[in-house]
């Protein structure tokens, strides 16, 4: 598939509208495209100077772009219309968000049903111990 602009573009394009996100979110990107996990001195170096952005094709400058316009959607809490045009995009690449919203909930679930059975396992656990037995007679 032929894109209109070249890669080198793209990249230009990139760039200069991630100078301009808020550090937060430029923080947030480093970590998400880094292929190794970064040092806290190394994720400054990294974001400065777009270290992150390297081995992308057009393709994946195009995904990194609508992820790009869609940060202040996904992690501002305060953005007015955020839901809608992550629901817009959803829709346009027909991901089933409904389907998405049930596995998230049944693994929350799991997740919480593992935790309380730990709670209780350890619970029970201390109280068998013999140190507490003595300690309750």
């Amino acid at each position: 598939m032929p894109y209109p602009l070249t890669k080198a573009d793209l990249e230009l394009v990139v760039r200069e509208y991630a100078n301009r996100l808020p550090h937060e979110y430029r923080t947030i990107l480093s970590q998400r495209h880094s292929t190794t996990p970064i040092k806290v001195k190394q994720k400054a170096q990294s974001s400065e100077n777009g270290g992150e952005l390297k081995n992308l094709d057009e393709a994946g400058y195009c995904r990194l772009l609508i992820e790009l316009s869609l940060l202040d959607a996904t992690y501002n809490s305060y953005s007015p219309d955020g839901a809608e045009r992550i629901e817009v995009i959803a829709k346009r690449y027909r991901v089933k968000v409904s389907k998405i919203a049930e596995s998230v909930a049944a693994e929350f679930a799991t997740r919480r049903k593992k935790q309380d059975e730990r709670k209780n396992a350890r619970a029970t656990k201390r109280l068998a111990s013999p140190k507490v037995a003595r300690k309750q007679q």
